[in-house]
């Protein structure tokens, strides 16, 4: 998590230097936003189906993420 507000911070600030509040403002909220989500899947991933299911949802997303940024590249 911390390497990816320093890396989406950096982005941040080499954008227009008046918009860098708004900006981080809602970069903040939406990994806040996230974070809540990512809990709240997980706390239910938990309830219903144990470790596993926690880990899969984990490997799925993380699969997602990759996919998305290879597609980018």
């Amino acid at each position: 998590m911390e390497s990816a507000l320093v890396s989406n911070q950096s982005l941040v600030y080499a954008l227009n230097p008046n918009a860098r509040a708004r900006l981080n403002t809602v970069l903040m909220g939406s990994m806040f936003l996230g974070g809540a989500i990512g809990s709240d899947v997980a706390i239910a991933d938990w309830t219903n189906a144990g470790w596993l299911a926690v880990a899969a949802v984990g490997g799925l997303v993380s699969a997602v993420a990759v996919a998305l940024q290879v597609r980018r590249s």
